[in-house]
């Protein structure tokens, strides 16, 4: 019975001017009574049929228990349509990342694959370059050569011709063939600073074997040890000195004077030598074949950059954006679904939504004051509905109270 029917039928029954909860007191208190009336035993009474009252309180409840089933079916089926709209949302960014990831992941390739295709030729290029560079250092280098060669072939027969005199010189004159070597001119009698470098030398790390034995106080036959060694290095030295440098003084000389010529000469020829090889002009070694050929590959190196700078500049510019586009329009379709499963939930959500605040409203309204919050359940309220039924409670406060 709608709840305006069964508030007419209360009303009628002598309550016009009292409200629904001064109704449910007034049905909570026995009437008093008579008297002079006789009563029949409870045995033989006459059941009596429900009153106004307990067909007030069940209507109630039956109310209540048909919002509160509703409100819990909304609640439910709110639930439900949330946690699909959570679900379609997360499947949306996780679609639309997977969307981003490709379309970087195939931009990245593709523009690699166009860098890397202009990048191998460059590289083949540039080997070829190397292999001409190489192959002109070496022509360059005999060529330099062949240069020194020439510039300095008359220093060099002087030297040789030279060096045929002293070894002649010696032998006619009966003398050491040590006066034609370099290395006792550098002991006997230097001919120039590092000689002298070089005697110095020698002669403080022998000075300094006797003074370094003195001073880590070497045993006895230690020490004697050193300074034997160094007074038999100063007696060779000694008598080599006098076989030679004294007895043959005149030949000695000689064949210094000659080791000074032939060592300007040499000083000579390795002065020509740095100026040829420092020399930057290349036209004299024929070397022009080369320098065509790298000026041929130097220009094609310039063409594919130039080439690859297009590529890269045609890819970015135009092909960045269809590639983007092709990946788009593939997933348009699973786009618009999942927007569209969106779009429905969210309609859904916004339909329970207000079906759940309209039940929440009514319960609040209309059955809260009558049976509490915490009453309001489906099993407590069919309990209460049993308790009126069966006759233990003959309104909603009597049912409340006699509840478990």
């Amino acid at each position: 019975m709608p709840d305006n029917e069964y508030t007419n039928e209360v009303l009628t029954s002598e309550q016009t001017d009292e409200s629904r909860t001064d109704a449910v007191q007034a049905a909570e208190i026995p009437a008093a009574e008579p008297a002079d009336v006789f009563v029949q035993p409870a045995a033989t009474a006459a059941p009596t049929a429900p009153g106004p009252d307990i067909s007030f309180s069940r209507n109630m409840l039956t109310n209540a228990l048909n919002v509160v089933d509703t409100l819990n079916s909304d609640r439910e089926q709110l639930k439900q349509y949330n946690d699909a709209k959570r679900r379609l949302d997360k499947d949306l960014e996780a679609l639309k990342r997977n969307i981003e990831k490709e379309k970087n992941d195939t931009v990245r390739n593709r523009r690699t694959d166009v860098e890397a295709g202009f990048d191998r030729q460059i590289r083949d290029i540039d080997s070829e370059i190397s292999d001409i560079n190489n192959r002109r250092q070496r022509a360059r280098a005999e060529g330099v050569k062949a240069r020194v060669e020439n510039n300095t072939a008359g220093l060099r027969e002087e030297i040789v011709s030279m060096k045929a005199q002293m070894k002649e010189y010696l032998k006619e004159k009966g003398a050491p063939s040590i006066f034609a070597s370099r290395l006792y001119y550098t002991f006997f009698s230097p001919m120039n600073i590092w000689d002298w470098i070089i005697d110095i030398i020698i002669a403080a790390a022998l000075v300094g074997a006797v003074i370094m034995a003195y001073v880590k106080r070497l045993p006895l036959p230690g020490f004697l040890s050193v300074l034997g060694c160094v007074v038999a290095v100063i007696a060779i030295y000694v008598v080599i000195a006098s076989k030679t440098k004294e007895k043959y003084h005149e030949e000695m000389m000689t064949c210094k004077n000659i080791l000074k010529g032939i060592a300007e000469r040499e000083k000579t020829i390795k002065a020509i030598s740095k100026n040829i090889e420092n020399d930057k002009d290349d036209t004299v070694y024929n070397l022009g074949e080369f320098d065509n050929e790298l000026q041929q590959k130097n220009q094609l190196k310039t063409e594919v950059g130039t080439q690859k700078a297009e590529a890269l500049s045609q890819f970015d510019n135009v092909t960045r954006n269809m590639i983007l586009n092709e990946i788009d329009s593939k997933y348009a379709a699973d786009i618009s679904t999942l927007q569209g499963e969106i779009a429905q939930n969210a309609d859904a959500v916004n339909t329970f939504t207000s079906r759940v605040t309209a039940g929440e409203n009514r319960l609040n309204s209309e059955f809260v004051q009558y049976v509490g919050t915490r009453n309001l359940s489906h099993d407590r309220i069919e309990q209460m509905i049993g308790l009126i039924d069966s006759g233990e409670a003959t309104s909603v406060s009597e049912a409340v109270s006699k509840l478990k």
